[in-house]
């Protein structure tokens, strides 16, 4: 948003719906910042793609609603920085929930406790602590 601005494509207290509209309505110095943008997702999502394998990219958040901008520099971008073999990687763009959030804290809960091999990572090992304080399973209060 800050180099909008500074470009004087938005004003100061415009964001990101206003720079959408703009793109949108056709503004080539909007659409090319959200494509120079993606270009940099993409150069960078190439490389933690080559660096852990993921079978597939999910990009998702608030700014996903103006993808069809974004996509202009990201796609070029991520292919060629993909190392070949990799380059068929499916990506998948989800709109921005604020449920899908919750519902993945809420899974990651519900697993922990069931996760003796200890899949959940660190966040899972948080979760057991929790979940076993004292406080918590004798069902006493926790003192603030």
């Amino acid at each position: 948003m800050s180099a909008a601005r500074t470009r004087g494509i938005i004003g100061e207290a415009a964001g990101m719906s206003t720079l959408r509209g703009r793109a949108d309505a056709g503004d080539t110095a909007a659409q090319e910042l959200f494509s120079h943008a993606g270009h940099l997702l993409g150069r960078a999502l190439a490389g933690v793609a080559n660096a852990i394998d993921p079978e597939i990219l999910i990009i998702l958040g608030e700014g996903v609603e103006a993808w069809n901008h974004w996509s202009y520099g990201f796609e070029p971008a991520l292919r060629s920085g993909l190392m070949p073999r990799k380059r068929g990687i499916p990506v998948a763009v989800e709109t921005w929930q604020d449920d899908r959030w919750a519902q993945g804290a809420a899974s990651l809960v519900l697993a922990t406790p069931f996760d003796a091999a200890g899949r959940t990572g660190e966040q899972g090992r948080l979760v057991r602590e929790r979940l076993t304080e004292p406080s918590l399973r004798d069902g006493a209060q926790e003192s603030r």
